[in-house]
C-alpha cells in the first residue's frame, strides 16, 4: 500500500473541485440549510483529535471504529487534519500531500457519511477567515465529506446541542515564520460572539482551556522547548477559550491541540484532551441522547 494512501489503490486520488452549488450544500440529512444536523437513526458520533495528515494512522483508527461502532456515520473532529494551502508548481497550483482527497476516499471506504472540522492552526487559516467572511453563517464545504464549522457555530445531533469554536495559538510558530497567520488564534469578539447565544451541551474547540489537566500542563512546563512569545501567545488564547468554557457551561467539552491525552472533571463539566493519531485516545464516541462518552479502544 502506498505511503499515506486508502488501501486497495494503485494512485493517490485527485482532488475535485466541488461545484459552487455542491459547496453551498449542509451536512445535514437532506442537505438544506438546517442547525439540526440528525441523520435518520443516528445515536452515536465520534470525536477525533489532531491526524496531521498522517493517514496510515487514520486508517487504523477508522478500520477500529468500523469495527467498534459500526453506526458511526459522523466524525466531529477537533482540528488540524492539515488542510493546506496549494503552492505553485511549473505555474501551476498543487495541494502537495493531497491530504483531503486522500482522507475523503478514506471515509468512503469506510462508510462515513461526514466529517465536521472544527479547524486547528494547521488548517489554512488564511482561507478559512476569507471564507467565512463571506458566509459567517454556514459550514464551508472542502470535499464530498468534509465541511469546516465557522467559529462560534451551533448546531444540533439528537437530543444535544453543539458549539464549535475552533482556533490556537502555534507553540512553535510564529509572527515571521512560514505558514504562520493572524488569523490562527481566536480574540475577545470571537468569545463574545460565540457566548451570546447562552448555554450549550458540548463544547468542541481546538484550543485546550487552563482546566488542568496533568498531561495538558506537563506540555506547557517544558518551556525549554516552546519560544517565550509563543508561550504568552498560547496563554492568551488558553484564556479566552476558558473564558468560553465558562460562559456556555458545557457538560461536555473537547479539545486537541496539544496531542496528548487526558481529562477532568469539575463543575459539571467533564473536559477531555485528545492525543495526535497514532496515540491511544485520539478518539471516542459520543451518544448524542444520553451524552455518554467513550474512548475507542487502541487501534489495531
Amino acid at each position: 500500500m502506498p505511503t499515506n494512501a486508502p488501501s486497495g489503490t494503485d494512485r493517490p486520488p485527485r482532488r475535485r473541485r466541488l461545484t459552487a452549488s455542491q459547496r453551498r450544500i449542509w451536512p445535514t440529512a437532506d442537505g438544506t440549510p438546517d442547525f439540526d444536523f440528525t441523520c435518520l437513526g443516528e445515536r452515536r458520533v465520534a470525536i477525533a483529535g489532531d491526524w496531521e495528515s498522517n493517514l496510515d494512522a487514520v486508517h487504523a483508527i477508522l478500520r477500529t471504529l468500523t469495527n467498534t461502532a459500526p453506526d458511526v456515520r459522523t466524525i466531529l473532529h477537533l482540528g488540524d487534519l492539515r488542510y493546506e494551502a496549494p503552492v505553485l508548481v511549473g505555474g501551476k497550483q498543487v495541494f502537495p500531500r493531497n491530504t483531503i482527497a486522500r482522507l475523503d476516499a478514506l471515509l468512503d471506504e469506510f462508510g462515513i457519511r461526514r466529517l465536521l472540522l472544527t479547524p486547528g492552526n494547521h488548517d489554512w487559516p488564511e482561507q478559512l477567515h476569507a471564507e467565512v467572511t463571506r458566509h459567517p453563517d454556514r459550514p464551508y464545504r472542502i470535499s464530498e465529506r468534509i465541511w469546516v464549522l465557522p467559529r462560534g457555530f451551533r448546531f444540533r445531533l439528537g437530543t444535544t446541542t453543539f458549539l464549535s469554536f475552533g482556533g490556537a495559538a502555534s507553540l512553535d510558530k510564529g509572527p515571521g515564520d512560514r505558514g504562520w497567520s493572524m488569523h490562527e488564534a481566536p480574540t475577545a469578539d470571537d468569545v463574545e460572539h460565540a457566548s451570546a447565544a447562552g448555554t450549550t451541551d458540548v463544547l468542541l474547540t481546538h484550543e485546550a482551556p487552563d482546566f488542568h489537566i496533568r498531561e495538558v500542563d506537563d506540555i506547557l512546563r517544558a518551556r525549554s522547548t516552546w519560544p517565550a512569545a509563543r508561550l504568552r501567545a498560547s496563554a492568551t488564547s488558553r484564556a479566552l477559550v476558558t473564558e468560553l468554557l465558562r460562559a456556555v457551561a458545557p457538560t461536555h467539552a473537547f479539545h486537541g491541540h496539544m496531542h496528548v491525552a487526558g481529562e477532568t472533571h469539575h463543575d459539571g463539566t467533564s473536559t477531555y484532551s485528545l492525543a495526535v493519531a497514532g496515540k491511544p485516545h485520539n478518539v471516542g464516541i459520543l451518544d448524542v441522547h444520553e451524552s455518554h462518552f467513550s474512548w475507542l479502544p487502541d487501534q489495531r
